[in-house]
């Protein structure tokens, strides 16, 4: 079997794509929402993995529903398109789109970063951790570095954001924080690693 995605891994892919924007409209709608309405209009919301898969698609949909949105990732020339993507998606020109590189993976740099968002939108109101990658190898083949990357990457890089976000959160009255995470943890798929 070669690294070309199957058909069932794209079907995981979907429902998973699916489910995260479910339970994000329903976030929207009965836990910030006021007489059953979406109300993340002026909200700050930052998105982790927002370069890409159901991160994009979940930043692209807080930007519809009025949210200033931050997008976060690794690479600042996939960030580039996305956050023109997001923009195009924006219920108003007034809603500001920013993109910050860096790797969640790294505790200290994301410090940095998340300041730099905050500094520059305000606290967050919203945070979606999705980001989050697979490595196609036989078990054996794997390095330890390999391991230690998706550790510190789908399971501590959430924490280091949220850690980072925290306190002018709960400063500024509080927000939500939504940790995403992939069917592949509960459905076995052929060479893959994952959490």
């Amino acid at each position: 079997m070669d690294d070309e995605w199957s058909t069932e891994a794209v079907c995981t892919a979907l429902i998973g794509a699916g489910t995260v924007l479910c339970v994000l409209r329903h976030l929207a709608r009965s836990v910030l929402g006021t007489n059953g309405r979406i109300t993340m209009r002026g909200k700050h919301c930052l998105v982790t993995g927002g370069s890409s898969g159901i991160g994009k698609e979940v930043a692209k949909q807080l930007a519809r529903e009025g949210a200033h949105v931050t997008i976060v990732a690794r690479r600042q020339e996939v960030l580039d398109v996305a956050q023109v993507e997001v923009e195009a998606c924006r219920e108003s020109p007034d809603q500001m789109v920013q993109a910050i590189s860096v790797d969640v993976g790294d505790a200290e740099a994301v410090k940095v970063a998340m300041g730099a968002a905050v500094a520059k939108q305000g606290a967050v109101q919203v945070l979606a951790n999705c980001a989050g990658f697979a490595i196609a190898k036989e078990f054996d083949q794997m390095e330890m570095g390999d391991f230690e990357r998706l550790l510190r990457v789908n399971t501590l890089g959430s924490a280091y954001v949220t850690r980072a976000l925290l306190p002018p959160m709960k400063a500024a009255g509080g927000g939500r924080v939504l940790f995403t995470s992939s069917m592949a943890g509960q459905v076995w798929s052929y060479r893959r690693l994952f959490s």
